[in-house]
């Protein structure tokens, strides 16, 4: 049986390529450039010199990165204990997010609410940041918005629509008296403005 909420009205699916294909690209390239960035383990095994020569410059060229000035910096050793360390602590993240929720499903939420109380709640809530970044910037930048850029909005674009609107209905109301639909006017006007521009041919 479905095990999530609403499975009568949602029902999922694996993405589809176009959405898959980039995400296996961009993953690839996420580890191997994680991988590039250790300095020493890079030089190990013969990256780290084509890659610094490019961020920092060689042969008298500046590169597009200034190099920091380093004392002291920790060895390959340590590098490598470290990934695998950052690894090993993902890995068994995962496997114990998979073994947890398999066996409790959705229920597993209210057994860690139960054991951890108030700690859950301020997980849940993101440590507030959510909330704090909402009203040091969201706010402000949106209150902001609609007291300085709205009358200008509505006073000076939409006034210029607007004007732009009445000179067209002003126009279409002249234009509209000029059309009576009697051939003879028609002709008239043809003829008038065919000696006036005779007269400023030769007047002019």
């Amino acid at each position: 049986a479905e095990r999530w909420p609403k499975a009568q009205t949602i029902h999922p699916h694996e993405a589809p390529w176009t959405m898959s294909v980039p995400l296996i690209v961009l993953a690839i390239g996420s580890v191997t450039i994680g991988w590039l960035g250790l300095p020493e383990l890079a030089k190990q095994v013969g990256l780290g010199s084509w890659i610094h020569g490019y961020l920092v410059g060689h042969g008298g060229h500046a590169g597009p990165v200034a190099e920091a000035q380093r004392v002291a910096h920790v060895g390959v050793g340590l590098e490598i204990v470290l990934v695998l360390l950052g690894s090993a602590i993902a890995i068994v993240g995962v496997w114990w997010t998979y073994r947890f929720y398999g066996r409790y499903e959705l229920a597993g939420d209210e057994l860690i609410r139960g054991r951890f109380g108030a700690l859950y709640q301020r997980w849940r809530r993101a440590y507030s940041w959510d909330a704090l970044y909402d009203s040091v910037v969201v706010r402000p930048v949106i209150g902001g918005a609609e007291k300085a850029l709205a009358p200008f909005d509505q006073q000076v674009v939409d006034g210029l629509v607007h004007a732009v609107a009445g000179a067209m209905r002003v126009f279409s109301r002249i234009g509209r008296r000029m059309q009576t639909g009697v051939v003879q006017s028609y002709a008239l006007a043809f003829v008038l403005g065919a000696a006036l521009i005779i007269l400023l041919m030769v007047f002019v």
